[in-house]
């Protein structure tokens, strides 16, 4: 029964990139894309056969959370990069050395980091299980139901995910197409694209991915351990989400039943405040000597109001888009990135695929959008975390969220 549920869910995020376009449309896009499209589908295929052969062969071992041994993990990934970075400055001509030599140190760590990846995927998973636990929060039936056993069991990948290219429309901002591409994909490769894309008179650009609700998901190793644990709780509760109302709505989004933007809005903030104290509760269990712990804030206000500039240049390009004004849109955006860039904050492009695919997110520090602020009120007036969880994840209206803050 799990497995078809997540195999639904799988066909629900590979449904996401047919979009809502005409399907000429949809057939170009994909012809450009193909040369470096990554197959969800085959992925999750290998991923249960993997898991499949792996439980057949692999000798019964205790449960372990053991964080040291997700630490050795992490630290390799670090030396890893300090090695490519060394190699990328050697052949640049910046330092001296041997180009081979280094190579070879960096083969031997990458192998001992790949020998100890799979457990430490485990006990990731483990150690979120538990601190989903300790926080109330077990599977999507605990309002109806007290079974105590966490669902979606956690799974992950510790690997870069695909990159993702999104298209949208240039007269709306609405994803069309979202199709995955090889996380190798070059930016050089990626520009291209989006031109050739574009040609077609659509908006798109490629964005990374920290992670994907895959199932398993994918969570980025190359950040570090804090980030990887924020990732990992959100991608976790994401899955978590589907089977609640208010995912179950930002699902049929992704796929093309368009839903209000405020149920885009709300999915997304509630799932990086529980994400947040969810990464913070691993920290503090397992690695408080290690990454510290610090409570989870929301009112911190920036210098520079970055995600609320954000909104309020999606919301003055709602309004120009709707007014028919598209080139105004557009330059209106570009002048928008040169601003941003001034206050330290680099967009590579922004355009109507980017507020299409990042949206406003009212969870981040500074952000004004009233749904950040019901939100973070709700929270606020919830005892635990997990009666927040179940009574913000029954909402499927901007309107039942209002009601519970009244």
């Amino acid at each position: 029964m799990k497995r078809l549920l997540f195999a639904i869910l799988g066909l629900l995020i590979m449904l996401s990139s047919c979009g809502g376009g005409e399907k000429n449309l949809g057939d170009k896009i994909n012809n450009l894309a193909r040369p470096y499209a990554f197959s969800l589908l085959r992925w999750e295929t290998d991923m249960l056969s993997q898991e499949i052969d792996e439980h057949i062969r692999r000798p019964y071992q205790e449960d372990s959370t053991d964080a040291s041994l997700v630490i050795r993990y992490f630290g390799l990934v670090d030396q890893e990069n300090i090695l490519r970075q060394r190699i990328d400055n050697i052949q640049g001509g910046f330092v001296q050395g041997s180009v081979s030599g280094v190579q070879i140190s960096l083969d031997a760590v990458s192998a001992e980091r790949k020998a100890i990846e799979r457990e430490t995927e485990e006990i990731l998973a483990r150690q979120m299980s538990l601190a989903a636990a300790g926080l109330g929060i077990h599977n999507p039936l605990d309002p109806y139901w007290d079974l105590r056993v966490t669902f979606p069991p956690v799974k992950m990948r510790l690997q870069e995910p695909p990159q993702l290219l999104v298209v949208s429309p240039r007269e709306r901002i609405d994803r069309i197409a979202s199709i995955t591409l090889q996380s190798d994909t070059s930016q050089l490769d990626a520009v291209s694209l989006e031109n050739d894309v574009e040609a077609l008179d659509v908006s798109a650009i490629v964005v990374g991915l920290g992670g994907i609700a895959t199932y398993p998901s994918f969570v980025n190793n190359n950040y570090g351990l804090s980030t990887a644990l924020d990732i990992a709780a959100e991608e976790w509760f994401h899955q978590y989400l589907f089977f609640r109302p208010l995912g179950f709505r930002y699902a049929l989004d992704e796929v093309g039943i368009a839903q209000p933007l405020d149920i885009v809005i709300m999915n997304e903030t509630l799932a990086g405040m529980v994400a947040g104290e969810l990464a913070a509760e691993v920290a503090r269990l397992f690695y408080s000597n290690s990454l510290g712990h610090a409570p989870v804030k929301y009112a911190a206000q920036p210098p520079f109001d970055f995600y609320g500039e954000l909104c309020n240049t999606r919301n003055a390009v709602d309004t120009l888009l709707a007014a028919g004004k598209v080139r105004e849109a557009e330059s209106y955006m570009e002048s928008r990135r040169l601003e941003f860039a001034d206050h330290g904050y680099y967009i590579r492009k922004l355009n109507q695929a980017y507020f299409a695919f990042y949206g406003c997110y009212a969870n981040q520090p500074g952000f004004e959008n009233p749904i950040g602020v019901d939100m973070r009120a709700l929270r606020e007036n919830s005892a635990t975390l997990a009666s927040f969880v179940q009574l913000a994840s029954s909402f499927t209206s901007r309107a039942d969220l209002s009601r519970a803050v009244d």
